[in-house]
């Protein structure tokens, strides 16, 4: 027994000795990184960045998504990186290139409360894209639902990567909100369907609910179909209830990461028909 407690001890010890290597190495490239940024700055190489068309692509969704973590940058330009450590993320060349991208004033970064690094356009980066879609740069009351707006864009770059096209966001249809009786947290086309995307993480009024209803109930109106992404389904309830067994409303779990189409079940108009997303999408709303 004693040689067992020996034998154990000796291993903690070593285990304790990898973390303590791991944690200086990781301090030493962290380190490095700074330095390798000062020295950027000094010798004018940020200032001098020249910007691609991947950088615009990135300042465009920026400008409609409001904000952006690394990983939603990953799952839009390199999905692999999802699936590395921490530590390699941040060794990859689309990390540097979002430091540096910071640094020379196309973007700027902020720490949420909950601790997640944003970014979002800066005004040097807005010079690139203006002419995109005429909408400017994030306001602080633009800030107040971070969760929600980060869901929102997760799924758009996952719908995408499913076969949709034409997002559009809501912060470009709130140009014409006069104009619109429901302006969703987006919108997308598949399969030649307009498809709202509601993104429904804390309950609204009965009145509220009501009045979803009867716009999305409408049937000479868009969208074709109306997806909902939730955290609690019994938030959802009471809409179900109004909406019934219809097949252009489809109510799915939000779970991270999302799940393929094919294994991702939800319900149809109520709770009483479930069905996986790729048959909801699929599916003619008539």
């Amino acid at each position: 027994m004693e040689e067992v407690i020996e034998n154990q001890n000796i291993l903690k010890e070593e285990n304790r000795e990898k973390e303590e290597k791991e944690e200086v190495k990781q301090g030493e490239e962290k380190a490095q990184k700074e330095q390798e940024d000062r020295k950027d700055i000094i010798e004018g190489k940020a200032d001098n960045l020249k910007i691609n068309e991947r950088d615009k692509e990135l300042f465009s969704i920026l400008l409609s998504q409001k904000f952006l973590t690394f990983e939603l940058v990953a799952q839009k330009f390199n999905p692999e990186l999802l699936l590395v450590s921490s530590t390699a993320r941040q060794n990859s060349g689309l990390y540097r290139r979002i430091r540096r991208l910071v640094q020379a004033g196309y973007l700027q970064s902020l720490t949420s409360a909950s601790g997640k690094i944003l970014y979002l356009l800066a005004k040097r980066g807005l010079l690139e894209v203006s002419d995109r879609n005429g909408l400017s740069l994030v306001s602080s009351l633009e800030m107040s639902c971070i969760e929600h707006d980060l869901v929102a864009c997760e799924m758009r770059f996952y719908l995408e990567s499913h076969g949709g096209e034409d997002w559009c966001a809501d912060r470009e249809f709130r140009p014409n909100a006069n104009r619109m009786v429901k302006i969703p947290d987006g919108a997308i086309v598949i399969n030649n369907q307009d498809i709202f995307l509601e993104i429904e993480f804390s309950q609204k009024s009965k009145d509220r609910y009501e009045h979803i209803a009867r716009v999305y109930r409408w049937e000479k109106g868009p969208p074709n179909k109306v997806l909902y992404v939730y955290k609690n389904k019994d938030d959802l309830t009471y809409l179900m209830s109004l909406i019934g067994p219809n097949l252009r409303f489809g109510f799915f779990p939000y779970v991270h990461p999302l799940p393929h189409p094919r294994e991702w079940v939800g319900y149809r108009g109520d709770d009483k028909f479930s069905l996986t997303l790729y048959d909801f999408l699929q599916a003619s709303p008539n």
